[in-house]
């Protein structure tokens, strides 16, 4: 499977220096490139240095296309961010659904008649 694959090339490039842990979801995935929901896996690396994670991170990229973020430190900031993202990103979906359903009833209502 994906996560043995993964778990395997993040053992070989971290030489077993690297923890990996995944995160079960039922959760379907939205991205850009298709407007079609998709299974992701979650997935988390601790490891520590500065040339190891970087060796991690392009063969993550480059192999398994995974988009990497990098969680510092002190994630409370971080964390804060990403609320108020996700807050944003609800806000405009919100808006997004409400407009297509009054373009739909628009469409899905008689003609008038003359």
């Amino acid at each position: 499977s994906g996560k043995a694959l993964l778990q395997t090339q993040v053992f070989r490039v971290s030489r077993g220096n690297a923890l990996i842990s995944f995160l079960d979801t039922d959760e379907v995935f939205y991205d850009r490139e298709s407007p079609e929901g998709m299974r992701k896996v979650i997935f988390s690396v601790i490891t520590s240095g500065t040339q190891l994670p970087r060796k991690l991170a392009n063969i993550l990229k480059s192999f398994f296309n995974a988009t990497l973020i990098h969680v510092p430190p002190n994630p409370e900031p971080y964390i804060a961010q990403l609320s108020d993202e996700i807050m944003r990103q609800q806000a405009v979906l919100r808006t997004t659904t409400l407009t297509i359903k009054r373009s739909l009833r628009k469409l899905a209502a008689p003609p008038p008649d003359e």
